[in-house]
């Protein structure tokens, strides 16, 4: 059986802000908190033959609350047609704690969902095809005297800027037992296990947190080996995370080569 071509990294293009959502700068566009902004994506030709791709933000967008999604009028438009567009428009959305520069080019995955739907499950050893990811004992905040910052009239923002920092020297972990959660928050936690993704495979997270929306990413690949899965949120309602309850489900797919 040939493997399926899963997913791909696209650049974006053409960022623009939708309404008063950031700031609009040289080389960049600073898109606030709570702001959105939409950009253009090219299908690969690997997909050419799918019917439906899904955009998701990479790990390190994600831990910052960026979230990506297809508009309606994008989805109708791919429900309808024989085939994919070469193009297609992408909704940025950040959902995090402080405004996130972003720039042309910056990447995103596009998932096949098509062939996801009919991926094989291979177990292998001591890797289940369906893990239940527990919640572990860290929080994983973004400590705001590490960010730069810009003047704006009298107004000093500060901001994350993905490409000039590194994720551990602008971010702290906190340790708990239980985690009191306020509607509106963004929320990094960590997983108790250590997860492994055999070669040529990827992970799928499905949330199973009531009143939480997974902001992203839902893409494990075989480099995080060893390592724990940090999951991003935004409460919906207030809730309680205790160690130990359960954050998500992953599945294990058959992909091409990662």
């Amino acid at each position: 059986m040939d493997r399926k071509v899963l997913f791909r990294d696209v650049p974006l293009q053409h960022i623009a802000l939708i309404g008063p959502s950031g700031y609009t700068l040289t080389g960049g566009t600073l898109l606030s908190r709570g702001g959105f902004a939409s950009a253009e994506v090219a299908i690969p030709e690997e997909f050419s033959s799918c019917r439906t791709v899904e955009p998701h933000a990479r790990s390190r967008f994600a831990r910052l609350g960026l979230n990506v999604m297809l508009g309606h009028a994008e989805a109708e438009r791919m429900r309808h047609a024989d085939s994919l567009p070469t193009h297609i428009q992408v909704t940025l959305a950040n959902y995090g704690s402080f405004p996130l520069l972003m720039r042309n080019g910056d990447t995103i995955a596009l998932t096949n969902i098509s062939d996801i739907l009919t991926a094989r499950f291979v177990p292998e050893r001591h890797t289940p095809a369906c893990a239940v990811a527990l919640t572990g004992d860290q929080q994983f905040e973004i400590v705001p005297q590490t960010l730069a910052a810009r003047m704006w009239g009298t107004q000093c923002i500060r901001y994350v800027d993905p490409h000039s920092m590194n994720w551990d020297l602008y971010t702290r972990s906190l340790l708990f037992d239980t985690l009191k959660i306020r509607e509106g928050m963004f929320v990094v936690i960590g997983t108790r296990q250590h997860i492994h993704i055999p070669d040529a495979h990827i992970g799928i997270i499905h949330s199973t947190i009531q009143g939480a929306v997974h902001t992203s990413s839902v893409l494990v690949y075989p480099q995080s080996n060893g390592t724990t899965l940090l999951l991003e949120f935004l409460a919906l309602r207030d809730f309680t995370l205790t160690r130990g309850d359960t954050l998500a489900v992953m599945t294990i797919h058959e992909a091409d080569a990662v």
